[in-house]
């Protein structure tokens, strides 16, 4: 199926040399979706970049006294410009939001204005916020940040990159459920494991590697700190890949603890690909991490990892063993991991092959597919709330229920009363329906849903026989009317969930309306048989949604069992279908609202005499299921609620998207 490109507005706070995690992932979004040939405006504060095309460039933010703190860790933040943001997203598609600062609050507003699907990534812990303002391990001012960015961003969006599931579990539980899509940022294709010859000056060394800003959160030092305390540090030489503020003070440590000293170096992409193919061992001591593409380009190389147990990064998770991991902050365990992977080379080249293995998950262009499909994904929504169209996803086609209702259900045992006798219960019953529920019943079908009946002639015949209604159950109160609609003047009965008549107070109503309930033990269902029976032989309709769970507007016939046609074949009773079907109302009274509906009758249809019960009930079955799916494929205009097949932990998204839609 071909794809439709679109046009892709990219907003960078940050952008520029590819020196952290953020400008890697705009950066490899912004070339994929080029390569997948959608039209990609990006707007950053990136002087470089003035006469590149699609690019946007924003002036930078004079900091004043900060702007030396800024420049030395690698980046320049940008000062919002609303025409120049303005002229990038007014014919754009859909806007995507890297990061939540000034910038992106400013193109926030204005795609919000023009009603633009608008997504967001969350590359940004708390931590990497509060670390400048020497507040990192104060949880008020982490929660502070975090509803912060809630507020200004994220409760804004229509879907969420969240590049691992730590950081969307650590955001929702610290603030609130959000349309999510955990999405690596992925692994370029280029890191592959080759082999490649160490540096002579590194031949005789144990060269452990560590890629990452040099800033507090890193926890550069406790590295060092580790090699120093290691039985091998005279063995060991430490590489440090990568720039930030901090390089100095870590330079002096090294010298203070160290006789083989540090590289520190800001490598290019295929330098770094050498470094990580000739290192012997990996460490990734950083306390705070989101998803850490720096340990996933090692590993994919098949470097094996050392990771910081740290409750606060993401990076954990990339433990195979115990061996792959150390207490955070802790040295001396991670000098005792050191000495162990030193001591044990054979392990280590083991390790390493299921390290390349393990990796292939973070696949680059699988990861970003996943993200383009996002975007279409937002452009949808928004379409679909501009067209009053809801969205529910679902897991189980067989159980899973959408009729909205909480109901303690309390189930019928042995001694409920199918049918009372007493001729004030029985005449309380026929006023009711007759001249209370019936005509409601009209008026719901002629005012609310424009209700059209076809086909109806085919129960002529059957006036003053009992047969069974099968339909399909698309309306949480309507259904409970249709039946009587479609079978008048006949009295209808329907079989019924036990919620019906769980509800204190109106249990008698209820069953005076006709509702015959499920029974929970074996003799109240020999009861409900016989009741059945008795209703079928006095000539009236029985009424059977097989699909029994409620998907409103639901436009398909979902699958059911044949249990529920065991009935007319013991009775030797005729079957009829009724599908619900939905089209759009034309008049300019309805306009965005609710669908009309129009049922189509079929039938009857007989139980085959020469069958045994049980290729009797799904000979009844199919046919019936046949009839109903070639009436709803045929006469299905128009999908009010779209519905969306997901594993069942999405299943949460039902509330979020709804009230987005």
């Amino acid at each position: 199926m071909e794809v439709k490109a679109i046009i892709v507005t990219i907003v960078c706070d940050v952008l520029g040399i590819e020196n952290n995690g953020t400008t890697i992932a705009a950066m490899n979004l912004i070339r994929s979706l080029k390569q997948r040939g959608h039209e990609v405006r990006v707007v950053c504060p990136d002087q470089t970049r003035k006469n590149e095309p699609g690019f946007f460039v924003v002036p930078v933010h004079n900091l004043g006294v900060l702007n030396r703190y800024v420049a030395k860790n690698g980046v320049v933040l940008a000062k919002p410009d609303r025409k120049i943001l303005y002229s990038a997203i007014k014919d754009a598609d859909v806007v995507h939001l890297m990061t939540p600062f000034a910038l992106c609050i400013a193109a926030r507003k204005i795609a919000k204005k023009l009603d633009k699907p608008l997504t967001a990534g969350f590359h940004c812990q708390a931590e990497n916020f509060t670390n400048h303002l020497f507040l990192m391990n104060c949880r008020l001012a982490n929660l502070i940040t975090y509803k912060s960015f809630y507020h200004n961003i994220y409760r804004f969006c229509d879907c969420i990159h969240y590049p691992s599931q730590f950081i969307c579990d650590l955001f929702e539980k610290t603030i609130k459920n959000t349309n999510h899509y955990v999405i690596s940022n992925g692994v370029n294709n280029c890191f592959k494991q080759q082999a490649t010859k160490k540096p002579a000056e590194y031949e005789e060394r144990f060269v452990i590697l560590f890629t990452g800003r040099y800033s507090k959160e890193k926890s550069h030092r406790v590295l060092i700190e580790a090699v120093s305390k290691s039985k091998y540090a005279n063995k060991i030489q430490l590489i440090f890949a990568g720039d930030g503020p901090l390089k100095e003070q870590l330079i002096e440590l090294s010298h203070k603890l160290l006789k083989n000293q540090p590289l520190f170096h800001f490598f290019t992409r295929q330098e770094l690909i050498n470094v990580i193919n000739y290192a012997d061992l990996y460490v990734h001591p950083a306390e705070i991490e989101i998803e850490a593409i720096a340990c996933l380009e090692a590993i994919t190389c098949g470097l094996v990892p050392v990771i910081a147990d740290s409750e606060r990064s993401a990076t954990r998770h990339f433990a195979l063993s115990n061996t792959n991991l150390f207490r955070t902050n802790d040295s001396i365990d991670l000098a005792n991991k050191i000495d162990y992977w030193f001591e044990h080379p054979d392990e280590r080249r083991q390790c390493s092959k299921q390290y390349v293995g393990y990796s292939s998950q973070f696949d680059h262009d699988s990861c970003m597919a996943k993200m383009e499909k996002m975007l279409f994904d937002a452009v949808k929504i928004v379409s679909q709330r501009k067209t009053n169209k809801k969205i529910i996803y679902y897991a189980d086609e067989l159980h899973d229920d959408f009729s909205g209702t909480h109901i303690q259900t309390s189930k019928p045992d042995s001694s409920y009363r199918y049918a009372p006798k007493g001729i004030l219960w029985r005449l309380a019953a026929f006023l009711l329906y007759r001249f209370i529920a019936t005509p409601i019943g009209f008026g719901m079908g002629s005012i609310g849903y424009g209700l059209r009946i076809k086909n109806k002639k085919v129960l002529r015949p059957f006036r003053k026989s009992g047969y069974f209604l099968y339909g399909n159950h698309t309306q949480t109160v309507f259904d409970a009317f249709l039946p009587t609609l479609v079978a008048f003047p006949k009295k209808t009965f329907l079989l019924a969930n036990p919620d019906a008549v769980s509800i204190h107070g109106i249990r008698q109503m209820v069953q005076m309306l006709g509702a015959i309930p499920i029974p929970g033990t074996n003799q109240g269902m020999k009861n409900m048989v016989e009741a059945l029976e008795k209703t079928n032989l006095d000539g009236n309709c029985i009424a059977i949604y097989p699909e029994a769970h409620i998907w409103p507007y639901y436009t398909r016939i979902r699958a059911f069992p044949a249990n529920s046609f065991a009935f007319p074949v013991k009775f030797d009773a005729p079957c009829f279908s009724f599908t619900t079907t939905y089209q759009e109302r034309k008049s300019i009274f309805h306009r965005k609202k609710k669908p009309r509906i129009t049922v189509y009758v079929d039938g009857p249809f007989f139980a085959d005499a020469n069958l045994d019960r049980n290729q009797a009930k799904s000979q009844l079955r199919d046919e019936i299921y046949t009839s109903m799916q070639r009436n709803a494929t045929k006469y299905n205009e128009f999908q009010y609620v779209e519905y969306r097949k997901v594993d069942i932990a999405a299943k949460q998204l039902n509330s979020i998207i709804e009230g987005q839609a």
